[in-house]
């Protein structure tokens, strides 16, 4: 079952790099060349599990895993660009009101499923804190503390 999981994901990584990869080609007959090579690699990936029906080696699939230290540091990577965003999206809310305020901070985690959640908002301003933590209780229903200056 392990391996299975292991090859799903391997998948799912090859798919994101090949698009990634298929949205850099340049136009023309280097692009049509580059589409059918990842074609090529995609199918390998798919079938590469099956190989060793055929010969007496493991599979070659668990080389393209990467450690769990790799995986670790991708989902902190990816915490840290979510709680971005999320100060951005709160920013924008606030500005397009006429609030006022010095900083925004988007407290998130990672649960045990590894979905991202976001614990609350802070928001620092002087003054209008309770109308600020209203506004975005409604607009967005996430946990507002007003951390007053």
């Amino acid at each position: 079952m392990d391996e299975i999981l292991m090859w799903a994901k391997n998948l799912c990584i090859a798919a994101i790099g090949s698009a990634l990869l298929g949205f850099l080609l340049p136009k023309g007959n280097v692009q049509k060349t580059g589409r059918a090579v990842l074609g090529f690699f995609m199918i390998w990936m798919v079938f590469l599990p099956f190989a060793s029906f055929f010969t007496d080696e493991p599979s070659v699939a668990a080389s393209f895993s990467l450690p769990e230290e790799e995986v670790f540091a991708l989902s902190e990577d990816a915490l840290s660009v979510y709680e971005s965003q999320m100060e951005e999206v709160i920013a924008s809310l606030l500005q397009k009101e006429g609030y006022a305020y010095s900083a925004i901070r988007a407290v998130c985690h990672t649960n045990e499923d590894g979905v991202i959640d976001i614990s609350r908002v802070e928001i620092t301003c002087e003054s209008g804190g309770e109308a600020i933590r209203t506004y975005l209780q409604e607009q967005t229903g996430l946990v507002v503390e007003i951390i007053s200056e």
